[in-house]
């Protein structure tokens, strides 16, 4: 029946793969391309600390006001073998039974080793990530906008290097946003299924993310945001951070986005910071 219903939720989220992929036509083009670096640290609920870097290529396009796509290509450092980097910039850990097995974070990825790799670090390709969006409504008086997003993870990223599961993930969920004067508003939430693994204890989870901000002057956005999800596996703990972002304007066609962040539960790094330059065709 498990399976079944994997095929069943795998089925609905091609079609909405292939849904926005063919209505995704527009006379105009828009794109983007960035790049820039994310770290973390801290000690996932265990005796040690640990560090990771992710600089990413991150490629988006805009054909059309409802429809946006996204690629995120990752390149990963980790200062322990026992922590593990998704395709995305989330990650906790997980330690069971002191056997270094750690879990991480929008695409949760989990992976066991012995006690002797904790001390080495491991560096590569991540997992990389598509996300297809679609806006069915825009903001009218009290109507917000609604975006539908879909997400897949694909297992680009060395399994025994520690670096992914070798596993597909798929997600999707609902997001709504709206604008009043200079501030902004959004709430969003989603789920991932997790390609199943026989050693890991791996489980579907849901995501949630809040953010409020405000445009501050024609070139500076600032804005206070939230993000957490429940277990993605049987010995992880929930997660949630808080972080504080800004958008620079630096011209038309050049932006920089920053952020600093801080967990607030034991699956979450303790601090986060990164930043991000993207060049606008």
């Amino acid at each position: 029946m498990n399976s079944i219903s994997r095929q069943v939720r795998l089925f609905v989220f091609v079609v909405l793969i292939l849904s926005c992929t063919t209505l995704s036509r527009a006379e105009t083009s828009r794109f983007s391309i960035g790049t820039g670096v994310d770290y973390r640290t801290g000690d996932y609920g265990t005796d040690d600390s640990f560090d990771s870097f992710t600089i990413p290529v991150i490629l988006n396009y805009y054909p059309s006001a409802r429809f946006d796509f996204e690629v995120f290509i990752p390149y990963l450092y980790q200062s322990s073998s026992t922590t593990v980097l998704a395709g995305g910039d989330r990650v906790i850990s997980v330690d069971r039974n002191g056997r270094g097995r750690r879990a991480t974070s929008t695409t949760t990825e989990i992976v066991e080793t012995t006690e002797e790799d904790v001390e080495s670090s491991e560096s590569g390709l991540g997992d990389i990530s598509l996300t297809a969006g679609y806006t069915f409504l825009h903001q009218d008086g009290m109507r917000p906008n609604a975006r539908l997003y879909a997400y897949l993870k694909i297992p680009t990223a060395d399994e025994d290097k520690g670096l992914g599961t070798g596993k597909f993930d798929y997600g999707a969920g609902l997001e709504l946003s709206a604008w009043k004067d200079f501030w902004y508003g959004k709430i969003a939430g989603g789920g991932v299924f997790q390609g199943e693994h026989a050693d890991w204890e791996l489980k579907d989870y849901a995501t949630f993310e809040g953010e409020l901000g405000r445009q501050f002057t024609n070139r500076v956005y600032g804005s206070l945001s939230a993000w957490g999800a429940t277990e993605p596996s049987e010995d992880s703990s929930s997660l949630l951070e808080i972080r504080v972002n800004n958008t620079l304007w630096l011209s038309s066609q050049w932006s920089a986005e920053s952020y600093l962040g801080k967990g607030l539960t034991s699956g979450s790094a303790d601090f986060s910071a990164g930043i991000k330059l993207y060049r606008h065709f």
